[in-house]
Parts: C-alpha cells; structure tokens; sequence
C-alpha cells in the first residue's frame, strides 16, 4: 500500500489550515471579516489602505485552498475501505470534496478584482467585495453533505475498524454548526450576518478542528493498516506446526 503518500496527503488538511489563516487572516487582515455594513466609500478605502498585503495574502489562500484535494482524497481512499467496491458514500464525499478549493478560490478571485482597479465607482468595489464574501462565507451546502456522508459511513457500518465510532458523530455535530450560514443573506449586522458569530466564528473553528480531526483519523487509519498487513504477512510466514 502506498502509506506514505497517504499520510502526506492527510497532512495537507492541517497546512491548508496554518497557510489560509496567515495569508486570508495575517496578510490580508481578513480575520476578523470587514462588515457587510461598511459602506461603497469604507470599503474601497480598505483595499486602498492594505492594497499589496491583501493581494499577497488572498494569492497565499488560493495556494492552502489547493491543498485541500490530496487531504479529500486522503479521506475517500479510507472510507472506501469501510465500504468496498459499492462506495455511494465515499465518492459522495470525494466529489462535493473536491469543490472545496473552488469554494475558497472563486470568492478570493473577486476580492481580488475588488482590490484590482481602486480608481473606479466605490459601489462596484462594494458590489464585488459582496459578490466575494457573501460565497466565501455562504457557500456551505456542498460541504454539508460531504461531512454528512462521512458520518453516515462510519456509523452504518458498525462493524468496520478504519475510524472510530465517534468520528461519526462528530462529522454530524459539524453539519450541524453549518446550518446558520443560511441567515447571512438576511442580515448585514449582528450575529447572523456573514462576520457574525454564527456564520463566521462557530463555523470557522468548527472547520479549522475538522481538518485536524480528520487529518488525524485519517493518519492513524493508516498506520494500523500497515500494521495489519504487516501482521498478516508475518502470520503467512510462520511454518506450519508439525
């Protein structure tokens, strides 16, 4: 089995972790998230004032967001361990995965045109940071059911060995925290609205503990398959008591 290059893969959950929070939150300044209530001349005069760190950073996200594919991958390859060669779940997972670095590149392409041309009508500045953060923040249903199926393979398959049981639920309980996004396009202020609490905050440490968590059950998946297979190996290899 190709170990190593799975638990290389499973690392680039945690990387793209630590790369988009210094690029999207150090660089660009993007953590905590500018109000949607700031006004056309507010806004523009944010990507005036940070110009070059925001571009160099949002660059830097689109970079951890690439990550994010190996690490999806990483996670399918053990699920489908728990299902064989019928694996609705897994490729579920593995396919709605993998429009992750779009869901992260997509938005970070229009901020990035936000901070493009600083000389034209403050309102366009303002509809295209909108246009960004309103996806960025608003865009979770493809990832609801990705983490869903995850938790539904694990816990109807009771019998299965690859991850721990609670995993499972873990992976419902993070669905779950998802579910206020839907409100940021009601709200421009307060705990609903996309820098809310709700939104933002909850779901930003929620992902952020998923990748480590997943990272990790995927790593220790791993490491007891080489295990059992080298056992199984050993266990062939014994001579045959007389």
């Amino acid at each position: 089995m190709n170990a190593k290059t799975q638990l290389i893969c499973a690392w680039c959950g945690p990387a793209a972790t630590v790369v988009w929070l210094i690029g999207f939150g150090f660089m660009a300044g993007f953590i905590p998230p500018p109000s949607p209530s700031d006004s056309a001349v507010e806004v523009q005069r944010m990507y005036a004032e940070n110009r070059d760190m925001i571009q160099a950073g949002l660059v830097l996200t689109m970079f951890g967001a690439a990550l994010l594919g190996p690490f999806v991958a990483s996670v399918a390859v053990q699920m489908k361990r728990i299902e064989g060669r019928h694996s609705p779940y897994t490729y579920t997972q593995l396919g709605l995965g993998m429009l992750l670095p779009a869901f992260f590149m997509i938005p970070v392409f229009l901020m990035l045109t936000a901070s493009f041309r600083l000389d034209r009508n403050p309102e366009i500045t303002q509809a295209l940071n909108d246009a960004g953060w309103l996806p960025f923040v608003g865009v979770f249903y493809a990832t609801f059911i990705q983490v869903l199926a995850v938790g539904l393979c694990i816990l109807q398959h009771p019998e299965q060995r690859v991850f721990p049981r609670w995993l499972g639920f873990f992976n419902l309980w993070v669905g779950v925290v998802m579910l206020p996004d839907v409100l940021i396009f009601w709200f421009k202020s307060g705990p609903f609205a996309w820098n809310g609490i709700a939104p933002f905050w909850v779901i930003l440490c929620a992902f952020c503990v998923w990748f480590l968590v997943m990272s990790w059950a995927v790593q220790r998946a791993v490491r007891q398959q080489v295990a059992d297979e080298r056992q199984a190996v050993a266990l062939e290899r014994e001579p045959i008591a007389a």
